[in-house]
């Protein structure tokens, strides 16, 4: 066999088992982890600085601790939007779903609370239908 076949079947070779080796690593998504770090460290070097204007109020195992496991009651966040409303922030983000069933009188009183707080941006959620168009 000469050596140009030769090399070429070679490369051909190293080619085919190259493209299965990154069909396997793709289809079972091995390189996920390795593409998260690489991408978190990639877009730190050029993070700017966070706006000390902006302050993000968390709910986290210190608020469940003091306020009761989730979800909480309309109450709370109404007392929580009246108290940022007091503050007359420029915007709110509140990225919460209320979606667990509450009494008319609470839900009135959050939606006042909302009121007041002009520049308020809440979450959607969408129900989609199930195959046979039932929820």
């Amino acid at each position: 066999m000469n050596i140009r076949r030769r090399l070429g079947l070679e490369w051909a070779g190293v080619a085919l088992l190259t493209s299965l080796l990154i069909v396997a690593l793709v289809h079972w998504d091995v390189l996920r982890g390795f593409d998260n770090l690489l991408y978190d460290e990639l877009t730190a070097l050029d993070r700017p600085l966070a706006d000390p204007d902006i302050v993000i109020v968390a709910i986290d195992e210190t608020s469940l601790a003091r306020y009761g496991k989730w979800p909480w009651p309309r109450d709370r966040h109404t007392a929580l939007l009246n108290q940022l409303a007091d503050s007359k922030p420029a915007a709110i983000g509140y990225d919460i779903l209320l979606s667990d069933q509450s009494d008319p009188e609470s839900d009135s009183a959050l939606a006042n609370a909302i009121r007041r707080n002009r520049h308020i941006y809440l979450p959607l959620h969408f129900a989609f239908p199930g195959s046979d168009g039932a929820d």
